[in-house]
């Protein structure tokens, strides 16, 4: 009985259902269509930007085998040509998403306490005054 009313929360409609796998069917096309070509939007692959006026201050970190690691440097780069204050940092011999697979690593906590500080020194520099309501 059990089994049956999960699956009954899950599929409430055909109409739901057939949404569901349509828009799955064209996020996998649309996806594939764009990989290994310049057609990615800049908000899926932020160093293709064109545009980092107005941004606000960018912290980031980033292992040196991240598959990621190339574009994240182009980015921050990006970032500081265009006067935007970065604080950025590469941790040696990291992959993606290290700090959150083994958080407890001397080099996950670094990367943690990094992100931490950087953000308290960016709220007291960085703080705009804010309209009162």
């Amino acid at each position: 009985m059990k089994r049956k009313q999960k699956k009954l929360l899950f599929l409430k409609s055909k109409t739901a259902t057939k949404a569901l796998y349509k828009s799955l069917f064209i996020n996998f096309f649309h996806r594939r269509k764009l990989f290994l070509t310049d057609a990615v939007p800049a908000y899926a692959a932020a160093a293709r930007a064109t545009d980092y006026s107005n941004l606000p201050p960018t912290c980031s970190f980033v292992g040196d085998l991240e598959p990621f690691y190339d574009e994240t440097k182009t980015y921050i780069k990006n970032l500081e040509a265009n006067g935007v204050t970065t604080y950025f940092k590469i941790f040696t011999g990291c992959y993606h998403g290290f700090d959150n697979i083994k958080p407890k690593a001397s080099v996950s906590k670094k990367a943690i306490e990094f992100l931490m500080k950087t953000y308290i020194l960016a709220c007291s520099i960085h703080f705009a005054k804010q309209p009162s309501i």
